[in-house]
């Protein structure tokens, strides 16, 4: 016959099985917390990302002045000022915002050229604020007109690597190369940092049927 436990170890333990169940409770509760944690960051970062393509992709849907407006600068393919037409060397360059109420005679502004198709950097001749209207021309030839909507911006210097890449993704294959890349990125990041949970997952899956 098995030997009974006296009162005392009994007790013991009860007491014994009650603090390793305590013990256990929080750290459960602590990993369980982590992981909930570790998603909610990824999921931020998956946002701001998003956010940020959606940034990248205005050019495929506003005109090179809106997103000159909105943003505050956009590179921009264009031909300075000084050369001599129509042999003229493009550069891409980071194009500014500037303001039509600021607009004096003398200065280099960025317009597009109907028949160049590019953008030219013209020196302004007149300025006709009642019509919002201006008069620019590049390298003496004869000035044409221009209003105010057609203002777009002022050279600001020669694009650099980040500007570069911007520019890049100012297209369609860009912004879907970008989008095709992030997916694979962020996809292969979180196999790799919830793996342990998705394998869980799956056993509990299998567990229940």
């Amino acid at each position: 016959m098995d030997k009974l436990l006296t009162t005392k170890e009994l007790i013991q333990l009860i007491s014994h099985t009650r603090m390793t169940a305590l013990n256990n409770k929080p750290v459960a509760h602590k990993k369980q917390n982590s992981n909930l944690n570790a998603k909610a960051i990824y999921w931020i970062i998956v946002g701001i990302v998003g956010l940020f393509l959606i940034y990248l992709s205005l050019p495929l849907f506003l005109s090179k002045e809106t997103v000159v407006d909105l943003v505050g600068s956009q590179p921009t393919v264009i031909a300075k000022k000084g050369q001599t037409p129509p042999d003229l060397e493009l550069t891409l360059a980071v194009v500014s915002h500037y303001d039509f109420s600021d607009l004096k005679v003398g200065d280099y502004v960025i317009v597009y050229s109907v028949e160049s198709d590019v953008y030219l950097e013209k020196e302004v001749t007149s300025i006709d604020m009642s019509n919002e209207s201006f008069q620019a021309s590049y390298v003496g030839e004869t000035s044409d007109d221009y209003q105010e909507n057609q203002l777009i911006g002022v050279y600001e210097r020669d694009a650099g690597l980040w500007n570069m890449f911007l520019y890049a993704t100012n297209s369609v294959r860009g912004i879907l190369g970008t989008v095709a890349f992030d997916i694979v990125i962020f996809g292969v990041a979180y196999v790799l940092i919830f793996k342990k949970s998705i394998l869980k997952d799956e056993e509990d899956s299998d567990s229940n049927e």
